[in-house]
């Protein structure tokens, strides 16, 4: 400071009285300042650790909404899928596989039309597109033909998210069987 007085100010540089006094000014300045500073930069410090604290809560009770989620898709005995406005799987659950022969890697990104049995075609792209409308269904019967070539029965339940554009469904793990033997379902 003694150099930027020197250059801007050289009358103030000589020796007297008041130069003890200015220099204490100075420094009682500036030691003013760096005290705001460090309040202003302890309080930013403490908001942002508070901030991170809570971000870290939230992100640990997403991971474990998704671990839970995961585990129904893992182990729910019905199929429970989710379709784009287009009708491809988005997600599937496991249970795909012992319903219908795919595995859920197989089927994500495949039109769910292409597994509708062609005699139910239109009826089924019309009960989607009046899901898609925002019209839930439930008891909606359809067949999908299987990876293995066999046509299984299904119940089926829906709805669409309209903020999403996204149709969500369940199907039973145990495909409805039609005849005599309907009203017989054993389960484990």
């Amino acid at each position: 400071s003694h150099f930027l007085h020197g250059v801007f100010w050289p009358n103030s540089i000589s020796e007297g009285n008041w130069t003890s006094f200015e220099h204490c000014a100075w420094v009682a300045f500036e030691d003013i300042l760096l005290g705001i500073s460090c309040l202003h930069s302890n309080k930013e410090m403490r908001d942002t650790a508070m901030r991170t604290a809570a971000l870290q809560e939230q992100t640990g009770r997403l991971t474990a909404s998704q671990h839970v989620n995961q585990l129904i898709m893992d182990n729910s005995r019905d199929v429970i899928c989710s379709n784009d406005a287009a009708g491809r799987f988005l997600t599937v659950s496991a249970a795909c596989e012992t319903l219908w022969g795919y595995r859920p890697e197989e089927l994500i990104g495949k039109a769910s039309a292409e597994m509708v049995y062609s005699e139910d075609q239109e009826k089924s792209r019309l009960a989607n597109l009046d899901i898609m409308a925002g019209h839930p269904v439930t008891n909606f019967e359809n067949r999908y033909v299987r990876k293995d070539g066999p046509i299984v029965n299904l119940l089926w339940s829906a709805y669409c998210s309209a903020s999403e554009v996204t149709r969500f469904q369940v199907a039973p793990g145990i495909p409805r069987r039609k005849g005599p033997a309907a009203g017989v379902q054993q389960t484990h």
